[in-house]
Parts: C-alpha cells; structure tokens; sequence
C-alpha cells in the first residue's frame, strides 16, 4: 500500500523548479528513472518550458513555483518498478490533470523502495489560479459553524 506525503518546503524561484524536475529526473545521471510527462512532455527540459509558458501567459510567475508529492511503496510490497509508474500517473491525470493542472512524474528504485516523484505545475492552464494545499488551519478557519440555537 503506498503513502503519498506532500513536500512543504518548496521553491519561489524560476531555478528552483529546474532544480528540482533535474533531480527527479536525475537528469545527468545513468540512473534508470521511469519518466512521464502528464499533460506535458516527458523530457524535463521540454517540461521546464511548458510549465515556464503556463505560468507567463496567466502573469503567474512569482511566489512557489510547484508542488511537489512522493508516493513511496514499502520494500515488503510486491510491487515493479513500471507498475508503481502507472499507478502514479494515474493518480497525476485522475486528481490534477482532470483539474487543469499538468504534471512530471519520475519513478525512482534507488533507496531501497520504489518511490515515485510528482511535480505538479500549480498554475492552473484554464483559469490562472494558482494551487492550494489547504491545511488544518485552513479547514477550521473556512468551517460552517453549525446552529446551536435550540428550536421551539
């Protein structure tokens, strides 16, 4: 059974989302990463550009730049390399892409678990917004205050 964890700390400049699809496409390295683009190409540099060009053209350059998750499968799971891929991008299309939100998925088997990287553009291609992750600050804030009046 996988554990999807989201990555808080997460980069406001242009070379931080380089960065970080260079690394989980371990571009520059023999690793052997299962790659794929979902809504965009599978290459990280042609990504980077696409991602670059959604966030212009909605004038949403600033502030973070990505959200960045990581489904990891224990080492007891029997599971390969190439399925643990297709259920992330699944996942990608089905919960983001579906919602106007293009990914990069990387699938790594190299710290002894299969784990698969998604790097999520956070600007949305149809509407401009950007992204939220709300937290359990945000769930309490935005919670409909039941009626506690009683009724005659």
């Amino acid at each position: 059974m996988p554990i999807l964890k989201s990555i808080g700390n997460v980069g406001k400049t242009i070379g931080s989302l380089k960065a970080v699809l260079d690394y989980v496409s371990r571009r520059g390295t023999n690793e052997n990463v299962l790659l794929s683009g979902v809504g965009v190409a599978s290459d990280s540099d042609k990504a980077f550009n696409q991602f670059m060009f959604n966030k212009r053209i909605h004038n949403q350059v600033g502030g973070k730049m990505y959200k960045h998750y990581v489904q990891s499968f224990s080492s007891s799971d029997d599971i390969t390399p190439e399925k643990a891929h297709e259920i992330a991008v699944k996942f990608a299309e089905e919960n983001f892409l579906e919602r106007g939100f293009k990914c990069y998925v990387a699938t790594h088997n190299d710290k002894g678990h299969i784990h698969s990287h998604i790097v999520l553009d956070n600007v949305n291609t149809e509407s401009g917004l950007k992204y939220k992750e709300l937290d359990e600050k945000d769930l309490k804030k935005n919670n409909i205050k039941k009626d506690t009046k009683k009724k005659n």
